[in-house]
């Protein structure tokens, strides 16, 4: 039994799973199911090409015979007594009752960011991206903004507007900046940041007290703004800061 599994992109491209699950009788070989399987993978590449993800159940160890002779690009797992499992995927697998088997693989797909990854190392770089920090943050704005807004926040730091023009001031709604503009017309103002806590108030120790900020940037990506600061705070290097 053989099943095409369709749903997403990964680089561009649908992506495509092929699911097998290969039932051999006792008097069969490893190597004549190893055989089989060697045939029915070249005709899956043919068809859905060398980027296509494989899956195969089989109901024979194949542990010593694969051993001697691996197929490219599948690796061998045995989930339970007598079976094994062929994959180009990392696969859990949890045996259940009446010989049943659970395989699972971990999401390899950003919903933040609605981009998928064949490889979770593919995702963890990707999460360290500045565009998926970026969307991570707007996210998290979102979800806490009733909290994150107080000015000055409850962490001690404070935010202020200093060398503002006309159409620049911080709103009613606290924590905001309301800026003023009209279409062609470009505003150049400067924002603080303060750590409003003492030294007490911040633990005592002086070598550890203050606030440390990562990243200034706009969360949901807006191109019509643009920031810069003499910390390099904007930019996509990592780079820290400690207000005290």
């Amino acid at each position: 039994l053989w099943v095409v599994v369709r749903g997403g992109e990964v680089e561009d491209e649908e992506r495509v799973t092929v699911v097998g699950v290969v039932v051999s009788s006792k008097e069969d070989t490893e190597e004549q199911v190893l055989e089989l399987l060697s045939k029915c993978l070249k005709f899956v590449k043919d068809k859905y090409g060398t980027s296509a993800d494989v899956v195969v159940f089989v109901n024979k160890d194949l542990h010593h015979s694969f051993s001697l002779s691996s197929l490219p690009g599948l690796s061998l797992s045995r989930p339970a007594p007598g079976c094994s499992l062929l994959s180009s995927l990392t696969v859990q697998s949890l045996p259940l009752c009446q010989g049943g088997t659970l395989l699972s693989t971990r999401p390899t797909g950003c919903s933040l960011c609605a981009l998928g990854f064949k490889e979770t190392q593919q995702l963890d770089r990707h999460k360290e991206s500045p565009g998926h920090r970026r969307n991570y943050l707007f996210w998290y704005y979102q979800k806490n903004k009733k909290d994150l807004i107080q000015n000055p926040h409850k962490l001690g730091l404070e935010l202020s507007v200093v060398s503002a023009v006309q159409g620049v001031e911080m709103s009613s709604e606290q924590g905001v900046l309301e800026v003023t503009t009209v279409p062609g017309e470009e505003k150049v103002f400067k924002i603080q940041l303060k750590n409003n806590l003492n030294l007490e108030e911040s633990g005592g120790v002086e070598e550890s007290a203050g606030i440390v900020v990562e990243t200034v940037g706009i969360p949901s990506g807006e191109e019509v703004i643009r920031l810069s600061d003499e910390h390099n705070l904007t930019g996509e290097e990592d780079t820290k800061i400690r207000i005290r």
